[in-house]
């Protein structure tokens, strides 16, 4: 019995730790205007590994599906496209920003309100996946 409380006591206690893959900073999105079923959201990955990272996908409960897009000038006209694959060089930075890289939120569960925040889950093809924090402005 001592034993038996003894390792509940270690597995209550003992935290896990694991290490991110990349590192996300400056995470944000617009306030839903009235209506609006979509949204975009922002911010700066950076990956500090001596190795490219590839992001296969992006999942969260904010929307029903999320995609990594970008914005394409064809034929004189800008329009956005999907990424299906993002490759993050080794030691590098990409700037989820307005007119370039972005996270496109389809089918909002709810309108994004300034003040809230909401979390994504990247999924990158080495089978890894990292979490991250996206504050409404």
């Amino acid at each position: 019995m001592r034993t038996l409380l003894a390792g509940i006591f270690l597995l209550l206690t003992t935290s896990v730790v694991y290490a991110d893959v990349v590192s996300f900073s400056e995470g944000w999105a617009r306030e839903s205007i009235p209506g609006a079923e979509n949204g975009a959201a922002y911010g700066k990955l950076t990956n500090p590994s001596q190795e490219a990272l590839i992001i296969k996908g992006v999942r969260g409960s904010v929307a029903d599906k999320i995609e990594v897009h970008t914005h394409v000038m064809t034929d004189g006209m800008m329009s956005m496209q999907q990424v299906k694959a993002l490759e993050l060089p080794p030691n590098e930075q990409i700037t989820f920003e307005p007119g370039s890289y972005h996270f496109m939120l389809f089918g909002l569960s709810s309108p994004l309100k300034s003040g809230q925040s909401f979390d994504l889950q990247l999924h990158f093809t080495n089978g890894e996946a990292q979490p991250i924090t996206i504050r409404v402005k």
